[in-house]
């Protein structure tokens, strides 16, 4: 007749129990974020605002427009596009920033860097969204990819 060694059920119950606590945190912390989720719009209204740089490029001004256009198709609410200069004004109001503002290069220093030139990041700071893109096409890759993404817009073309 085989005996369990003691030693080994005691590791597994360890075991088993630290797996169910750590199982049990995580449920809970996905719980609690999606009680706290932030909503883009709600309703055909949005707070955000979306800034450019107070020099935008022309992929810059091409993925606000972009993402203003695709957002209002999809929610009805418009989002304001502003430059960063005058959005200072207000503080409180969540805003998505395109490209190379000074609120991102302050945040996330050298980020173009350290991505490839048609590399994108998305990022969220507090209730702002940074649309990052490397130095060619990244930003309206950044643009593409949240509406894609996050909004779940689709693009679809006639095949001929």
């Amino acid at each position: 007749m085989a005996t369990t060694n003691p030693k080994y059920q005691i590791n597994f119950l360890l075991f088993s129990s630290t797996l169910f606590f750590l199982c049990t945190f995580f449920y809970l912390n996905i719980a609690i974020a999606k009680n706290n989720e932030t909503h883009l719009t709600k309703n055909g209204a949005s707070n955000y605002l979306i800034v450019l740089p107070d020099k935008p490029n022309d992929n810059e001004r091409r993925a606000a427009t972009i993402l203003q256009e695709y957002i209002e198709k999809v929610s009805g609410a418009e989002l304001a596009i502003t430059r960063e200069s005058s959005s200072h004004h207000k503080n409180n109001q969540p805003k998505i920033f395109i490209g190379t503002c000074s609120s991102a290069t302050a945040l996330f220093a050298n980020y173009r860097d350290t991505l490839q030139l048609d590399g994108y990041r998305l990022v969220t700071h507090e209730h702002d969204l940074f649309l990052l893109g490397g130095k060619r096409n990244g930003v309206l890759y950044a643009a593409t990819a949240f509406l894609e993404d996050v909004v779940g817009c689709r693009k679809f073309s006639a095949v001929a």
